[in-house]
Formats: structure tokens, C-alpha cells, sequence
């Protein structure tokens, strides 16, 4: 795993959006399932509508699954509230941590917040990670904080131009995949 922190429970973080959505195609073929991404040489990302594989969440999914029907977009009420479900920098100690050891959500999912923020397709089609992180603020931990793709992720990288594949310096940045549930399933 090209990740920073390594550990059998550890979430895989450091991975680009080109990494994460060339990942889902692979385990789409692996399942036999039809990829979601078109992928070009240059790593342009298009989404191949009514495609059964995995992809990454659209915003709108991510914030959905996020609040679980119980939690408002906003900050979280409480600093006790908070480190009870997420890894920030108040409590992680400057890592990340095994997943699933916070609270989960309403809907039992866990690690929504914090501990590594997450890609997402943002309401552009362009990428964005959600949710906070280990590295981030409790204020900045919540599940309508929203990142843009920075230079500074990959400022210690040594290539030139700079590797579509590897975030040298985003050990904050993971991801999630989700799939379409097809009739029948």
C-alpha cells in the first residue's frame, strides 16, 4: 500500500484521485462487474453512466451516508460528541488510526469523520475529499467540510512533472467506494 502510517487496519491513504478511481475499475473487473470510470492516458476520469462497478461517492452520496439521517451538515455539537467519532488533531496524535474504532453513524458506518478525509466526485464532476482528517482541526472535522485538490499534497514529491499516482504529503487524504445496487440483487 502506498501509504505513510502502515498497519493491517490502518486506512490506505497518500493515493490520488487517479489511484482511487483506477483501484474501483480493478475491483469492478475483478467482480465481473462493468468498470464506472473511463480512464485516459493523462488521467482524465469520466464516468461511464448505468455502469454496475465501483466508483468513488458524488458529494452529494458522501454527505448523504455521512449524516446518516442524525447528523446536520455543520459542525459537530461538542467537542465530546466529536472525539467520540472521529480522529482530529486534538485526539489522534498526529496519525491515523485502526478503522472502525470511533462510533459509527445512525447507519453503522464508521470513520465518516476524521481520521483519513475522503475522495469524492464533487459537484462538478471534479475531485474533492470530505469529511476532515487526523491532521485537521475538531471545527474543521464535520460532514460539509470540503477540500480541493492543493499543490501541497505532493510538494515533497521528487518527480518532475509531479506523479499522478502517489500524494507524497496527503497521509490525510483515503477513500471509500461505493456500487449501484442493480435490480435483484
Amino acid at each position: 500500500a502506498p501509504s505513510y502510517f502502515k498497519g493491517d487496519k490502518l486506512p490506505v491513504e497518500q493515493v490520488s484521485w487517479c489511484d482511487v478511481t483506477r483501484f474501483a475499475n480493478a475491483l469492478s473487473r475483478l467482480e465481473g462487474r462493468a468498470p464506472a470510470y473511463e480512464i485516459t492516458g493523462d488521467c482524465t476520469v469520466r464516468w461511464v453512466d448505468g455502469a454496475d462497478g465501483y466508483r468513488l461517492p458524488t458529494e452529494a452520496e458522501w454527505e448523504y451516508a455521512c449524516g446518516a439521517g442524525a447528523l446536520a451538515s455543520g459542525p459537530v455539537a461538542g467537542a465530546e460528541a466529536l472525539g467520540k467519532m472521529a480522529w482530529h488533531w486534538d485526539n489522534a496524535e498526529e496519525m491515523t488510526h485502526a478503522v472502525g474504532q470511533k462510533q459509527a453513524n445512525a447507519w453503522g458506518i464508521h470513520d465518516m469523520l476524521g481520521n483519513v478525509a475522503e475522495w469524492c466526485a464533487g459537484l462538478d464532476g471534479k475531485p474533492v475529499v470530505r469529511g476532515g482528517s487526523y491532521n485537521d482541526a475538531p471545527d474543521r472535522v464535520f460532514p460539509g467540510a470540503r477540500q480541493v485538490e492543493s499543490p501541497d499534497w505532493q510538494m515533497s514529491d521528487p518527480n518532475n512533472p509531479k506523479s499522478k499516482w502517489w500524494l507524497t504529503d496527503g497521509s490525510f487524504i483515503g477513500f471509500r467506494v461505493v456500487r449501484e445496487e442493480q435490480p435483484g440483487q
